[in-house]
């Protein structure tokens, strides 16, 4: 059929060329008076076109994009739940030694070493968890933002992309299995990262301390330095704030009792919220008094004339 229609084409061809030919003045006529704005319309027309089709690319990376890091997700579950297991298994056969004669120590000293090496793996695999399911929200960020532009007719902004700007996983997280020997190596460790700037992966590390050792002293601390590193993005985070409210009565006698109510009262001031503000300064006062740093002593009495010049409604 196809092979017809051709031949039956080039065999009419003369015919359909004089026809054209006798509709070239009035086509000519027409193409001055709406020529310029056929073509005009015709290139807005293939720019949309263009710039939807490649939205509509761009949202399908993304989804690609959203795809992989989900199965990635999954698959870490999967190895979070082996290593319980495994942990379970090494408990288990720890409980069954007898080691009364000496005979099994060497079988008992490698299993606790196969229960700190666990106990490593698992908390990179917390880590990278983490760090997966951050990327995995601002890809679901992404995905939103490229949906809602494409429901829009109109040309579309370049853009940059947003990276996940958390550390990537350090593979040098000490362990953190028993809690005289390990815990306050941990948290040294933390506070490096901190030190360095390492704000996101510290605050992770402090968070895994708090939940393996919540009653210890260097855990409160770690989490004092969490609320910080949240300032350092935004000086009256809330998130800083609900860390420091929940600590502050867990710091009796402890040494950054002083300067967490000082920090809890000086973000309610810079959010206004001039009542609680005055609470915490209040107490800050009292208790920095005998901080042996000299700082200290002074800054909640400098917070509280702050208050009263902000405050002055209350």
């Amino acid at each position: 059929m196809a092979v017809t229609m051709n031949k039956s084409y080039i065999r009419n061809f003369p015919l359909i060329l004089v026809f054209l030919c006798s509709f070239a003045v009035p086509l000519g006529v027409a193409q001055e008076t709406t020529g310029d704005t056929l073509e005009s319309d015709q290139h807005s027309g293939m720019t949309d076109f263009y710039e939807r089709q490649k939205m509509d690319e761009e949202l399908r990376a993304l989804r690609g994009d959203l795809d992989g890091i989900s199965k990635r997700l999954t698959d870490l579950e999967s190895t979070q739940d082996l290593i319980h297991k495994l942990m379970l298994k090494v408990s288990e056969i720890e409980g069954q030694l007898q080691i009364d004669d000496g005979s099994q120590s060497k079988l008992a000293s490698a299993l606790d070493g196969l229960k700190r090496d666990l106990n490593r793996l698992a908390l990179k695999v917390n880590l990278l968890d983490t760090d997966i399911r951050k990327s995995l929200e601002v890809l679901a960020g992404d995905l939103s933002t490229e949906s809602a532009n494409l429901s829009q007719s109109g040309s579309v902004d370049k853009r940059a992309r947003a990276v996940n700007a958390s550390a990537p996983v350090d593979r040098a997280v000490p362990v953190l299995v028993d809690e005289k020997k390990d815990v306050k190596i941990f948290y040294e460790y933390a506070k490096g990262l901190y030190d360095k700037g390492s704000y996101n992966q510290s605050i992770e590390l402090f968070r895994m301390l708090n939940e393996a050792f919540p009653e210890n002293q260097y855990t409160k601390s770690g989490l004092y330095w969490s609320a910080k590193a949240l300032t350092k993005a935004d000086y009256k985070s809330s998130e800083a704030l609900r860390v420091l409210r929940a600590l502050v009565p867990r710091l009796k006698n402890h040494n950054k009792e002083c300067v967490a109510n000082l920090d809890t009262g000086t973000i309610h001031l810079e959010r206004r919220e001039c009542a609680d503000a005055k609470k915490y300064l209040i107490e800050a006062k009292n208790i920095c008094a005998l901080d042996p740093i000299v700082n200290n002593q002074s800054l909640p009495q400098k917070r509280l004339t702050e208050y009263a010049r902000y405050c002055t409604n209350e």
